[in-house]
C-alpha cells in the first residue's frame, strides 16, 4: 500500500519535478561555464577580491571558497535560485496531507485499508525521492558542464558528490519540517507559509552571521549552519557530522509528524 501511495504522489508531481530538475541541470551547467570563463582571465578573481570592502570580502570568501574554480562550481548547490526551487519542491510534497485534508480527499484515502502511519510513511518516502533527485540534477549539471568546457587541471565531477549529499540532507530536514506542520494544518497554505517563512529566516541568519556577531548565537539552531557545499568541494574531505545532524533532525521531525497526524481529529 505504501508503494501505491508513493507511486500516486510521484505521478502527481512528475511534471513539476521534471521541470525543476531540468532547470537545475541547466543552472549548474551555466555556472560551470561562467567559472571556466573567469578562470581564463588571469588575476581577475584576485582583483575582484581586493575591490570588495573588508566585510563583504570575508563574506564572499566564506561563501565562494576563496573565489576558486571549485568554489564557483560548488556555489550552484547554494545558489539562491537552486535553493528556492529545491526547498519549494520538497515543501510542496511535504504538505500533501494538508492539501488532501483541505479538499476532503484524505477522508476517501483513509476510508480504505490504509493506516495513518502508512500514509505518512508514503509521504516521507516521496520526500526522500525528491530530496535525492534534485541534488542529483545539480550534480548531473556539474558533470555535463565539466565535460563541455576546458578547465584547469583535473576537475572530476565526483568532487561535488559530498555537496549533493549535504543538499539532500538539507532538503530532507526542511521536508520533514513541512510534513510536521502539515500534519496538524487544515489548510495547505498555512503549512507552506510557515515552512517557507522558517526557511527564509534560517537562511538570512546563516548568510549574515559573518556581518553581525549576535547572529552567531542563533546560527547553530538552523539547518543552514550544517550545510557547507562549497567547503565540502574546496576543502575535502567533507565532515560527515553535518550530514548526520541534518539527517537525525529530519528523522525526529518525521517521527513527530507521524505522532501528530495520528492524534488529529480528521
Amino acid at each position: 500500500m505504501i508503494r501505491a501511495l508513493l507511486a500516486r504522489q510521484l505521478r502527481h508531481h512528475a511534471v513539476l519535478l521534471a521541470v525543476v530538475a531540468s532547470a537545475l541541470v541547466a543552472l549548474e551547467g551555466m555556472i560551470v561555464w561562467f567559472a571556466s570563463r573567469l578562470e581564463q582571465a588571469p588575476g581577475f578573481l584576485g582583483m575582484l577580491t581586493q575591490l570588495l570592502p573588508p566585510a563583504l570580502r570575508g563574506l564572499a570568501e566564506s561563501q565562494l571558497g576563496l573565489l576558486t574554480f571549485p568554489g564557483f562550481v560548488a556555489f550552484g548547490f547554494r545558489h539562491p535560485i537552486a535553493l528556492v526551487a529545491a526547498i519549494a519542491s520538497v515543501v510542496g510534497v511535504a504538505t500533501v496531507p494538508a492539501a488532501e485534508r483541505e479538499s476532503g480527499f484524505l477522508d476517501l484515502v483513509l476510508s480504505r485499508p490504509v493506516s495513518r502511519a502508512r500514509y505518512v510513511a508514503a509521504t516521507a518516502a516521496t520526500l526522500v525521492v525528491v530530496a535525492v533527485l534534485l541534488p542529483s540534477a545539480l550534480l548531473g549539471g556539474a558533470a555535463l558542464g565539466l565535460g563541455l568546457v576546458e578547465v584547469p587541471g583535473e576537475q572530476p565531477w565526483w568532487r561535488y558528490a559530498p555537496s549533493a549529499v549535504g543538499m539532500a540532507a538539507l532538503l530532507l530536514c526542511f521536508g520533514a519540517l513541512g510534513l510536521l506542520l502539515a500534519a496538524g494544518a487544515r489548510r495547505r497554505g498555512v503549512a507552506v507559509s510557515q515552512t517557507i517563512g522558517l526557511a527564509l529566516a534560517f537562511f538570512f541568519v546563516d548568510a549574515f552571521e559573518p556581518l553581525w556577531a549576535p547572529l552567531g548565537r542563533l546560527a547553530p539552531l538552523g539547518p543552514f549552519h550544517y550545510y557547507d557545499p562549497i567547503g565540502a568541494a574546496v576543502r575535502p574531505p567533507a565532515p560527515v557530522s553535518d550530514v548526520l545532524v541534518l539527517g537525525g533532525v529530519a528523522v525526529l521531525l518525521a517521527a513527530a509528524a507521524a505522532v501528530r497526524f495520528a492524534r488529529q481529529d480528521l
